[in-house]
């Protein structure tokens, strides 16, 4: 079956200073994600999940001056666009990390930030061990608890995956339904399928029509329950 692949399935970038993190839950995703409809889904009908195509970044909190992590966060954003080389993204990004002018907060974004675009160059080790340090510097920081968990979806470890998904979308970030989406692969992986359909369709709630979704819930077959 195939998995998350990190170069092309990156939940954004996060851009600037995280000051804040939204920890409110989503009442609509909550009512999805508990299973409340009276269907239960039977298995996938078709073959295993797909490759998520590219997708844009994460709005935040971008400093009003043009600071090192300013041009990073503007650069990556060029590049998730397809209007920069992620390569020459990097280069500012580095620039921001060595610049020794930034905040903890800061630094941590940024490194999220160079994660995504090492995940688009198909570099996911490298792209792990960013998000590894966002994470010792902001343990809360919910894209670089979900991008970690999309990798080690894709290195076999479904588990470990969940454990940082469960933690990422409990914090909040910026575009859940693409956490939704991985997570739900990494239930099919333990063989959830109830809880993998469950996640399909909370993020088919948080962005309808969005084609990735669209595509796995088509596999399922949902039998009502007997009464």
């Amino acid at each position: 079956m195939s998995k998350f692949v990190g170069a092309a399935f990156a939940f954004g970038l996060a851009l600037g200073p995280v000051c804040a993190l939204a920890q409110s839950a989503q009442p609509s995703v909550a009512a999805a994600a508990t299973g409340a409809s009276s269907d239960l889904p039977t298995g996938p009908a078709g073959p295993g999940h797909g490759v998520v195509p590219g997708v844009g970044p994460t709005p935040g909190t971008v400093v009003a001056l043009d600071t090192p992590v300013h041009k990073c966060s503007r650069d990556a954003v060029k590049a998730a666009d397809g209007l920069m080389a992620p390569t020459d993204a990097i280069l500012s990004c580095n620039e921001a990390i060595t610049s020794g002018v930034v905040t903890t907060p800061d630094m941590a974004s940024t490194l999220v930030n160079r994660g995504v675009l090492l995940m688009r160059m198909d570099q996911p080790q490298d792209a792990k061990r960013d998000f590894e340090q966002a994470l010792v510097l902001a343990p809360m920081l919910p894209e670089a608890l979900v991008n970690r968990g999309g990798i080690l979806l894709e290195e076999g470890k479904p588990q470990e995956a969940l454990t940082d998904l469960d933690r990422g979308i409990a914090l909040g970030p910026e575009h859940p339904e693409r956490a939704y989406y991985t997570r739900a692969m990494a239930r099919e992986d333990l063989k959830d399928l109830k809880g993998a359909y469950a996640d399909y369709k909370a993020a088919e709630a948080l962005r309808p029509g969005w084609e990735p979704v669209v595509t796995q819930l088509s596999r399922f077959q949902v039998q009502a329950r007997a009464k």
